[in-house]
Parts: structure tokens; C-alpha cells; sequence
């Protein structure tokens, strides 16, 4: 059974969206491990995860985002990227993730990334 996480919609409230992905080899995204419901990861390239919520967004009010290392620690530092509002399955967030002053840095396979967003306008139908 797949893990739930947290997600609550009201309509015209603000709507908590957690969860965590897992990198993968190749590289990519496991589609069948990751938690939480009302949106799916997916790769977009080195360092470049997209996160695409099931229902409508208009707004991120705020969030957070951390990488899980499994192995020696690394100096990752997660970020958000551009978040684009739009109706269902069509609102996303970038996820980022970069070294000091090296730019974009690959996720290592079997590492998680984990993520909160706090979003306005999910249920509305905007």
C-alpha cells in the first residue's frame, strides 16, 4: 500500500502538499516509491526535479525543500526554482539542487528529496 503523507484541500484555503521522491539510476525519479498524494515528481535533468500538482494552484504562499543523503554527507543545497500556477495538472514547482559556486549537482541513486508547499487556489478550479 502505497504511504499517504499529509494533504489537505479546502476549497479557498491554503493547501499543505508534502512528500518525498526518490532518485534513482539512470537518473530519474521512481514513480512507484514516492509519498505523499496530490502531485507527481518527475526528472527534468542534472539537478532539475519537477513537481506537478493534480489540482489547480494559483498561488505558493510559502515552503521548504531538504535532501535525505544515505551515504557520506555532501554539500547539497535544495532549492525551489520557478513555480507556475495553473489548473489541474498543470500547476508545477521546480526543485533544484546545486553545490556552493558549482552549480547544478546530480542527486545521488537512492537518495530522497523531500518537499512542503503551502499553495492558495488548489480546488478552485483557477
Amino acid at each position: 500500500m502505497k504511504e499517504i503523507g499529509f494533504w489537505h484541500m479546502n476549497d479557498g484555503d491554503e493547501t499543505k502538499v508534502v512528500g518525498r521522491f526518490q532518485v534513482v539510476a539512470g537518473p530519474g525519479v521512481d514513480a512507484d516509491t514516492f509519498v505523499g498524494q496530490g502531485y507527481t515528481p518527475t526528472y527534468v535533468g542534472v539537478g532539475d526535479y519537477l513537481v506537478t500538482f493534480d489540482d489547480a494552484a494559483a498561488v505558493m504562499t510559502s515552503g521548504k525543500v531538504t535532501v535525505q543523503v544515505a551515504g557520506a554527507a555532501t554539500d547539497i543545497f535544495p532549492q525551489f526554482g520557478t513555480f507556475t500556477p495553473g489548473a489541474a495538472g498543470a500547476a508545477t514547482l521546480q526543485i533544484r539542487t546545486t553545490t556552493a559556486g558549482a552549480g547544478p549537482l546530480e542527486v545521488t541513486a537512492n537518495d530522497w528529496v523531500h518537499f512542503e508547499a503551502t499553495l492558495y487556489g488548489q480546488g478552485l478550479g483557477t
